[in-house]
């Protein structure tokens, strides 16, 4: 009888492990979510991104998703965000920081060549989506 409640004893706990296992792995959000959670945070559609980009990270223990995306404002200036999202989906930190403005931004063939990466992401996205 011993032996049985020992065996018993040991199949909870590793059920038990193996139950925290999965809902830790199952609160771990996608690169795609954290995408979302970004975007959404800074009130932006995933049309309206110039980039973006989501890499996986661990500081301190912690896993999380860094999170940077470029949108055009409505001035015209080039807006570059960065976020830490943790695997829960909550915002650890974000940042918001301007590209240095360029003394040729004015020149026609770089205008051209912008517009024209800009229309390459929008098939690309219409292809694939």
């Amino acid at each position: 009888m011993k032996k049985i409640k020992k065996l018993l004893s040991v199949i909870l706990a590793a059920l038990s492990v193996f139950a925290l296992s999965v809902n830790a792995f199952a609160a771990d959000i996608s690169a795609e979510r954290a995408k979302e959670i970004a975007l959404a945070d800074a009130g932006y559609k995933a049309q309206e991104v110039i980039y973006i980009n989501a890499r996986s990270d661990v500081d301190d223990g912690v896993k999380h998703w860094d999170v940077e995306f470029r949108v055009e404002d409505e001035k015209g200036r080039i807006a570059e965000y960065d976020y830490e999202i943790s695997s829960d989906g909550r915002i650890r930190e974000k940042d918001k920081d301007y590209e240095e403005a360029r003394p040729d931004a004015d020149d026609k063939l770089e205008n051209a060549f912008e517009r024209l990466f800009r229309k390459i992401i929008e098939w690309l996205r219409a292809l694939f989506n």
